[in-house]
């Protein structure tokens, strides 16, 4: 957002249509944690700063290309569900047709990996 844009507010019904959660489901991630609380409007009102909300959204695209990325392999720690692959494993008899795509998708949105 720059200097010169105001900050977009988004109600209840705007929010739930962009992120397709219900009511229950946003009020229940923000009290785990798991979302950005609202912001008071009056004192009947609250909404959520469009974006928290774009950085909610990004947060989860780079949590789901980790996710969709951690190794099947039995060869890793021999639970079937070891660390992220990495570029050898990527190219090697374990892993699962795909595993290349998924490091360019998390790549193209920019999250940073770590080995484990």
């Amino acid at each position: 957002m720059s200097a010169t844009q105001p900050a977009s507010i988004l109600r209840l019904k705007d929010l739930q249509e962009r992120i397709k959660l219900s009511r229950s489901g946003i009020y229940a991630k923000i009290s785990a944690g798991q979302f950005p609380p609202p912001i008071i409007l009056g004192p009947r009102a609250v909404g959520w700063l469009e974006s928290d909300i774009e950085q909610w959204i990004k947060s989860r695209l780079r949590a789901s290309a980790l996710d969709a990325m951690r190794c099947p392999s039995e060869d890793h720690d021999g639970r079937g569900s070891g660390p992220l692959c990495h570029r050898a494993c990527t190219t090697g008899p374990t892993c699962l047709p795909g595993q290349t795509e998924k490091i360019s998708a998390l790549t193209m949105i920019g999250a940073e990996v770590e080995a484990v």
